[in-house]
């Protein structure tokens, strides 16, 4: 915890060595490489949700309406829900996949940039993008904030993925190429912000 601009309290166990970490509105998540999840409620305190299996590499997190999503390196996905964490038989390529949420919806993107998206990690939905993004698109960065989804293309366009109000998915496409972008990042209000190429 650094919310007061200095560490106020790390880890207790000095050995683990985390993979990534993600939040709810209720709780933040934490893996380690083993495989180990823990929960916290502020921040500072963590605890043991489920053990490590340590068959596979832990990569990423996400949460998504309670439940928990977590990749492997050999491309197994598991889902936890409850305490208890469940191997998911995923009907696309699971292999180096990129996954952000915004706790409501989950979208994953494969390495073919096929896009599936879900809001409770268990049942996955494909998304057509295919009028925006190609299979040789190389996505750099990515965020998403209330329902907008934002991925940057190395190609210097930003591919914006909106839920509306009635459930609809709109996508649209931005080229921002002009200003070379490194990294993107969205505001609370859905705004998009990049960093070009000369840091500004």
């Amino acid at each position: 915890d650094i919310t007061a601009g200095q560490l106020v309290k790390p880890f207790e166990d000095d050995t683990a060595v985390f993979a990534d970490i993600c939040n709810s509105e209720d709780y933040v998540y934490a893996m380690t490489v083993d495989g180990s999840l823990y929960s916290s409620n502020d921040g500072r305190n963590f605890d043991l949700v489920s053990d490590a299996d340590g068959l596979s590499e832990a990569q990423r997190i996400a949460c998504v309406n309670g439940s928990v999503l977590a990749t492997y390196s050999d491309g197994s996905l598991k889902v936890f829900s409850n305490g208890t964490g469940y191997d998911l038989d995923a009907v696309f390529d699971t292999h180096d996949l990129r996954i952000i949420s915004d706790s409501d919806t989950l979208i994953a993107v494969t390495s073919d940039n096929e896009f599936y998206t879900t809001s409770n990690g268990y049942i996955f939905s494909a998304l057509d993008m295919s009028s925006v993004i190609g299979e040789g698109t190389v996505i750099t960065d990515a965020d998403c904030s209330q329902g907008r989804f934002c991925f940057l293309t190395e190609g210097g366009k930003v591919i914006v993925v909106d839920k509306t109000a009635d459930a609809e998915t709109e996508i649209d496409e931005i080229d921002i190429s002009s200003v070379e972008p490194k990294d993107l990042v969205l505001s609370s209000e859905g705004k998009i912000i990049v960093v070009t190429s000369d840091r500004k």
